[in-house]
């Protein structure tokens, strides 16, 4: 009769806390790599959110309506916006401050990840180009769209397109809302034409 010492077992796994450890490490920073950690939106010292709202304003200002509509002047393609410049420099620098001013007070969390969604940045490009569509057609003291040559108009198009887009970025590391987004580009769009015409209403009267 067989007794147990004569019955054939299987040796236990001893476990190695060290490789245990070690795989639980490696799993984890690969589930990192496959799925980054979502951005948290942060607070900036209003001064630091001031500046950096100064200096991309400023560089929409220069690119928008300084470098291209001279280009846009010396080919030839479209020389009413040198023309126009009296009236809009002023009233983009007003909204820009204005902007500031109300980011300032505002204080709103930032967000400046690349991976994000790209919804809030179209929302405020066609918030604030459907109101610059909207009254630059239906307002007298403006030329409409129908009034333009093909040249001229695509150019034009090009132009507001590509600065909605700038501010667009901009607004949208303020919120990841759609609307609150589509409200800043709009609104943004709104103030400054409002100012463009307050001026051209007062430099006709002033002439009168």
């Amino acid at each position: 009769m067989a007794t147990r010492f004569d019955r054939v077992t299987t040796p236990l796994r001893v476990r190695d806390p060290e490789l245990d450890d070690f795989d639980l490490e490696v799993r984890a920073l690969a589930r990192l790599v496959q799925e980054p950690p979502a951005p948290v939106p942060r607070s900036v010292p209003t001064r630091g959110l001031t500046l950096a709202m100064a200096v991309w304003l400023s560089m929409i200002f220069a690119t928008c309506y300084v470098a291209l509509p001279t280009v846009l002047a010396m080919t030839g393609l479209n020389g009413g916006l040198l023309t126009s410049a009296i009236f809009s420099f002023p009233a983009f620098a007003l909204a820009s401050i204005v902007s500031v001013v109300g980011a300032a007070v505002a204080k709103p969390e930032i967000r400046l990840d690349l991976a994000g969604s790209r919804d809030p940045v179209l929302s405020a490009t066609v918030g604030g180009l459907g109101v610059w569509a909207l009254i630059h057609n239906t307002n007298a003291l403006l030329v409409p769209f129908n009034h333009m040559g093909t040249a001229e108009l695509a150019s034009f198009l090009a132009l507001n397109v590509l600065e909605m887009s700038l501010l667009g970025m901009m607004f949208a590391s303020f919120t990841r809302r759609k609307l609150v987004a589509m409200a800043l580009g709009g609104g943004f769009q709104f103030l400054m034409l409002g100012l463009a015409l307050t001026l051209i209403k007062l430099a006709m009267y002033l002439q009168i």
